[in-house]
């Protein structure tokens, strides 16, 4: 309940392009954020069918610490992005014309799946550190003649002390707690060349989550945050005043029923 009335609270705060004086984030909106792409067929009738997937696997969970067995379907209907979420990340690779973007957080490797097909020109690493969910990820990416995407078995913290990659914009879908959330966003700094942009998914997942979307808008490296209530933009634009903006999206939450 508490979710539902965060929710209806932005809605009502939050404007459309209409609203929205920055020339920046008005372009954003009407055409990338408001528009729509197309996902092939095949990616998205898959994604649908593992829903009713009856297999599962046993694999860590690192922020319990323990192993923990996982239904595929169950991870398909509650864990995995819906696809209105999934198809926006796709939408902002393909706007900015991107060429590299980290997910860090894969599960099944969903949006990594969506992103990489709508994208061609764009290599996807998903990072997560389930072994057994990576693999089932990489080979439904095998199944789906993805190759532009690939999801490494390793923790957050491990994969940034040994990376030596930049990326054009970084998704963070993982790990929802306060001070994990406000690491993996400076070590995300640190990797993303450009202005961005550092998406953050669930800023409303919990309370410890809402605090660090909160400290991260104040970050005074980030000069345009944009609050979508599922997602956290956030653009790193060199010479730009500071500015946020309560963004309504979807514009019409009907599709939430969908």
């Amino acid at each position: 309940m508490n979710k539902l009335i965060q929710f209806l609270r932005h809605f009502f705060r939050s404007k459309t392009r209409h609203g929205t004086h920055s020339p920046f984030v008005y372009a954003l909106i009407d055409q990338c954020i408001y528009q729509s792409i197309e996902i092939p067929t095949e990616v998205r009738v898959n994604f649908e069918k593992l829903k009713k997937d009856v297999r599962s696997f046993t694999g860590l969970d690192h922020g319990k610490g323990i192993e923990i067995t996982y239904s595929i379907g169950d991870l398909a209907k509650k864990s995995a992005s819906q696809d209105f979420e999934s198809m926006l990340i796709a939408r902002l690779a393909r706007y900015h014309n991107l060429k590299s973007l980290l997910e860090l957080g894969s599960n099944l490797g969903k949006t990594s799946a969506y992103v990489a097909s709508a994208n061609p020109q764009l290599n996807v690493l998903g990072i997560d550190g389930n072994e057994a969910l990576a693999s089932f990820a990489m080979k439904n990416f095998q199944t789906l003649s993805i190759k532009n995407a690939e999801i490494k078995a390793t923790t957050f913290t491990e994969f940034f002390q040994t990376n030596s990659r930049t990326f054009d914009m970084i998704f963070i879908d993982g790990d929802h707690r306060y001070q994990r959330t406000l690491d993996n966003y400076e070590s995300s700094k640190k990797v993303l060349k450009g202005e961005g942009p550092i998406v953050l998914h669930d800023i409303y997942w919990s309370d410890g989550m809402n605090e660090a979307w909160e400290k991260i808008k104040a970050d005074n490296d980030a000069t345009v945050t944009i609050d979508l209530f599922f997602f956290g933009l956030v653009y790193f634009r060199k010479g730009q005043v500071k500015e946020h903006f309560d963004i309504r999206f979807p514009r019409n939450p009907m599709k939430l029923l969908l």
